[in-house]
């Protein structure tokens, strides 16, 4: 949001920012939804544009959103917004849409848009203190960019220099990347395209890594994305219940070559888009976050929602009613209005005669895992692709636990532990039963008895059981 501030004066002006109670907001009558989902505590969150983290009993700890969202900045002089670089390859030439709307300019006599070495001018438009700027750009025969477990992924930085009058300003903007990504959905498959090779997709759900504040720990994060790149993972996925992640997070997947699988922020509900407002303030935020990150060549594809499409079929609705008008012709129209041509997918998951049919198209799976299958039937499974699968309660490392507990050994049997650990509502087991029964069957031990007679190596090998079983699927699924 935007607010155009008068008459400031210096030391005495105050900003007052009201947060009304979300739950009397919720206490309002609203029509009800068509369904109702388990994953969140009440239905009529449906309404409001909120981060599911804290609202998902069982899963995220109940920490509610309440504040400013990000930083808010107080612009006094020329300010660069609704930046936009769409690029693509056509016949091995790089191309490059560029457009931004600056702010606060008295003149604007030039701008030159800077990508690598080389320099393009820009055509300059001002009207009323504000202006545009656009370009289009072409680099023959480009340095592409490639997923780390393929290639380099190389980046062209981008500065865009302005002209006013006598002051000159510099912006850095987002680097930019050449890459093609197709997808392959034939014969039932779901397969990644990179630059024309096929690409084994292994990676993680990412949550953010600091849901008190839901922003996250920018100096982590850096070192969590570089032990994913060590580990192998070439992709993640940011689902449709968390928030769209900070600037800081695209950059860093684009300089490791960590493809994103980026879901919108719907999840489970019922959503009401029949709502004229609702839909009008959905459609401005589909434009201002898919045009925040849609410059960044790590993002592979876009993705409707999380889970409604299986949601409704679950509940024994017609197939006519899994296809949601927005889903299916709304946002993806918008999308490519914002960011040009882009991969979607309009749920997760999706495909196939129900979309809860592991071989094919688009999966969850979780029969090794939630439902305790042996890993000798996963060649029987057939998986084509999974976007969430596996799933089990991870046993803190050594550190967290000592910083917790103070070095105390945990008494797991403890009510708190248990209410901390993840479950799915309404079922009478939570994940770490899962991760006890893997335990029983990988090491030939009573996880009980082991539990309160040597403490110690039951945490130990708890550590390492769902390391083992990742390995075990993610071997099976790489092979012929």
């Amino acid at each position: 949001y935007r607010c155009p501030i008068s008459q400031l004066k210096p030391g005495k002006n105050t900003i007052h920012l009201c947060f009304r109670s979300l739950n009397n907001a919720l206490s309002v009558r609203r029509a009800r939804p068509s369904w109702k989902t388990k994953l969140v505590s009440h239905q009529q969150l449906r309404w409001f544009r909120t981060s599911l983290l804290g609202y998902i009993p069982g899963w995220t700890p109940p920490v509610k959103a309440v504040g400013p969202w990000r930083a808010m900045h107080l612009y006094r002089e020329m300010e660069l917004h609704s930046v936009q670089l769409k690029t693509g390859i056509v016949d091995e030439i790089g191309l490059i849409g560029f457009s931004c709307t600056l702010e606060n300019v008295q003149e604007l006599e030039s701008a030159t848009l800077r990508v690598g070495d080389k320099q393009f001018p820009i055509k300059v438009d001002l009207n009323a203190n504000t202006g545009t700027c656009s370009a289009k750009v072409k680099i023959d025969s480009p340095e592409l960019w490639w997923p780390h477990t393929h290639g380099k992924p190389f980046t062209y930085p981008v500065l865009l220099a302005v002209k006013s009058g006598q002051v000159n300003r510099e912006f850095q903007l987002n680097s930019v990347g050449f890459r093609q990504i197709q997808m392959n959905q034939q014969d039932d498959n779901f397969e990644f395209v990179v630059n024309g090779k096929k690409i084994f997709c292994r990676g993680a759900c990412w949550t953010i890594n600091d849901s008190n504040s839901l922003t996250g720990n920018l100096q982590l994060l850096e070192q969590m994305l570089e032990q994913m790149q060590n580990a192998g993972a070439n992709m993640l996925r940011v689902l449709g219940t968390m928030v769209y992640e900070s600037e800081h997070f695209y950059n860093l997947c684009d300089r490791f070559g960590i493809l994103v699988w980026q879901d919108l922020m719907f999840a489970n509900m019922d959503y009401p888009f029949a709502d004229e407002t609702f839909l009008e303030n959905v459609k401005q935020e589909i434009t201002q976050q898919v045009g925040r990150i849609a410059s960044h060549p790590s993002i592979a594809i876009y993705c409707g929602n999380s889970e409604i499409s299986q949601q409704v079929a679950m509940l024994g609705f017609a197939e006519e009613q899994r296809k949601i008008e927005f889903f299916e012709e709304t946002l993806p129209a918008l999308i490519d209005q914002v960011a040009g041509p882009a991969l979607y997918v309009e749920s997760s998951p999706t495909g196939g005669n129900l979309p809860f049919f592991v071989n094919q198209s688009l999966s969850h799976y979780y029969g090794v895992g939630a439902y305790q299958r042996p890993v000798s039937e996963l060649r029987s499974h057939d998986v084509k692709f999974t976007s969430e699968c596996l799933g089990f309660a991870n046993v803190p490392v050594e550190h967290s636990r000592n910083q917790v507990l103070d070095g105390d050994i945990p008494k797991i049997h403890d009510p708190r532990w248990k209410a901390a650990t993840p479950r799915d509502s309404g079922a009478g087991w939570d994940f770490e039963d899962v991760r006890d029964h893997y335990l029983q069957q990988n090491f030939s031990v009573d996880p009980q008895k082991l539990r309160y007679e040597n403490p110690q190596a039951y945490l130990q090998l708890s550590e390492v059981v769902s390391g083992q079983l990742m390995a075990q699927c993610f071997a099976e699924w790489r092979s012929g």
